[in-house]
């Protein structure tokens, strides 16, 4: 139960930030269009796509599939707002919301949508100090609310977080109280929470947005009088003397000869070069951009569970390296051109087999696919059984060296 309230906290954590910032979006907004109340209650869309885009890195094993999905969600908070500035706002806030998901997902921890933490109260107070200058209800009784059921969910979350810890280190500990430790610190944390309510609903009731007015008017007129300390000081004029244009001369005496014409040759020259460096800048971005794009599948690639088995593997390596049809249809594009000495070997066992049109169980092992294949004993398939082996199994891989000793052979 405490594992699954932990779960949903850190959900309700990122939903509970993105809503504090519509508060200001929606302020924005009202600028060039409708009022912000209305603008808000749009941006809340904008939660379809957080919550799917959380399903769908939990649950999705490729890229593909997963931008598909939180792609499609945004279409509710695009479709249905108001006008264009605001589709284009709430395109933006959906598409950042995907690109720190990613992240997450390829780092395997922590983002900010999922750590609650007491220092997020900062973003709430800025926001509900905001709406008191601005005299913004919205803003200031959202932003309120929200810091009121944060306290109490983080509080929650790190006690339960805390006593799962606890457990966890003890587990193997004979007879441990397990429930009556859990009851003990349930009926203090609902003190703790008790009292928390407490402050929360009496506070109002002394003027918290009065006192916030009175400090800003005490910090603006502290900088009033500041900057009064500082005299007038009386302007100091410059006297800037013009200085007459001088001639410019040649050694011959005389002013500068007209230019002398670039041959047609330079300049043809020049144009080649720039052509050759311009192609060779693109080449260079896009093999970087089409790396990058395979090592984000690859890294966003996790095979889908179907039990709770734990997954194991016989180097660190071998999850990373090489993962068959890692993110559909974009991981089996990227693998044909990859252009490791591991993936290059591989591809050439698998068109040596292929080109007996083998039909070949995805059980046996290489030796009982050659013999199935019928490849000719010799120094070739020896060769190739060898370094295909060491490109599938060893933890260093094969290296240049190893693809040049294939093509000799």
């Amino acid at each position: 139960m405490r594992r699954k309230v932990i779960a949903v906290i850190r959900q309700l954590h990122g939903a509970m930030v993105l809503v504090s910032v519509l508060t200001g979006v929606s302020t924005l907004l009202a600028l060039f269009g409708k009022t912000r109340e209305t603008y808000f209650l749009y941006g809340l869309l904008i939660l379809i796509p957080y919550a799917v885009s959380a399903f769908a890195e939990e649950k999705t094993s490729g890229i593909g599939l997963f931008l598909l999905i939180s792609i499609a969600s945004t279409v509710p908070a695009v479709f249905f707002a108001p006008d264009l500035l605001s589709k284009i706002v709430f395109l933006l806030l959906s598409v950042i919301i995907i690109i720190i998901r990613i992240a997450g997902r390829v780092k395997d921890g922590d983002t900010i949508l999922t750590i609650p933490t007491f220092a997020t109260e900062i973003l709430f107070a800025v926001f509900y100090i905001l709406g008191v200058f601005l005299e913004n209800s919205l803003m200031t009784r959202v932003n309120y609310y929200l810091a009121f059921a944060y306290v109490i969910f983080v509080l929650i979350y790190m006690n339960f977080s805390s006593l799962e810890a606890y457990l966890a280190v003890n587990r193997e500990v004979e007879n441990i109280p397990t429930k009556n430790i859990g009851r003990t610190n349930n009926l203090m944390l609902l003190g703790y929470l008790g009292l928390t309510v407490t402050v929360m609903l009496v506070v109002p009731f002394f003027g918290l947005d009065k006192a916030v007015r009175a400090a800003g008017r005490g910090i603006l007129a502290f900088i009033r009088w500041l900057s009064s300390l500082r005299g007038e000081e009386a302007p100091i004029e410059t006297v800037i003397e013009e200085v007459p244009p001088q001639e410019s001369m040649t050694p011959e005496g005389g002013m500068f000869a007209d230019t002398v014409e670039t041959p047609l040759w330079l300049e043809a020259l020049y144009h080649a070069l720039t052509v050759a460096i311009g192609f060779v800048v693109a080449a260079i971005i896009i093999i970087g951009i089409v790396l990058a794009i395979y090592r984000l599948v690859k890294a966003f690639y996790r095979p889908t569970k179907e039990n709770s088995d734990e997954e194991e593997f016989i180097s660190d390596s071998d999850d990373k390296e090489y993962v068959p049809g890692a993110g559909g249809v974009f991981g089996r594009i990227l693998e044909r051109f990859d252009p490791s000495p591991n993936a290059v070997i591989r591809r050439t066992y698998r068109k040596t087999i292929r080109k007996t049109k083998t039909e070949v169980d995805a059980s046996d092992t290489p030796r009982e696919i050659e013999d199935a294949a019928k490849l000719p004993e010799g120094k070739e398939r020896t060769v190739l059984h060898e370094l295909y082996e060491k490109a599938r199994y060893s933890k260093d891989g094969c290296t240049q060296e190893d693809v040049q000793t294939l093509r000799n052979a």
